[in-house]
């Protein structure tokens, strides 16, 4: 009877564990964090995830939350230590998978982006669905928190260059107007 139980009590042992909630939060950011970048010109950004050991991970998947009025996505390469998805798992391949787990600071992907106008914007992660975020061994998700990226666009040297002789243009027309 003892051993009948030591057995059984071993199985709900092994059971806890295969669906034990996380244990910390995986720490995302953005390397560079913050950018700045010439309207038309061309940048990249790494996505690094600090994964705890108690959180060692065998997938995930993510969203790319950004102003694409203000820049696009034109490439995307996921970290060594990943398999990209299948083109038909998800809709913008933003994932990764392996078959063991991993901890660690890792790189999950390299992102390219086109600067397409002036201004401010933030790269931001979410997640849409229940299939997205990092995968545990015992197939539960753990906890993440992103530090998001800032990206300032200025205008490019020649459009400055052309507002400044055009605003010069216009105060020396002005000039002349008032002396006759």
């Amino acid at each position: 009877m003892k051993k009948l139980f030591l057995i059984c009590a071993m199985v709900v042992a092994l059971a806890c564990i295969n669906v034990m909630p996380a244990q910390a939060t995986i720490a995302l950011e953005f390397n560079p964090s913050d950018i700045e970048v010439e309207v038309c010109d061309t940048f990249w950004v790494d996505l690094w995830a600090d994964i705890p050991e108690t959180d060692a991970t065998l997938a995930w998947g993510l969203d790319l939350v950004y102003d694409n009025t203000q820049m696009s996505w034109d490439s995307l390469t996921i970290g060594p230590d990943w398999t990209p998805p299948l083109p038909s798992t998800t809709d913008d391949g933003f994932a990764g998978f392996r078959l063991g787990p991993i901890w660690g600071n890792v790189l999950l992907a390299t992102l390219d982006f086109h600067c397409l106008d002036m201004g401010f914007s933030t790269l931001d992660l979410a997640v849409s669905d229940t299939t997205e975020g990092f995968i545990l061994p015992g197939g539960s998700f753990a906890a993440w928190e992103c530090t998001p990226a800032n990206i300032t666009q200025t205008p490019e040297p020649a459009t400055l260059f052309l507002m400044g002789t055009g605003l010069a243009g216009l105060v020396a027309a002005r000039r002349r107007k008032k002396k006759h």
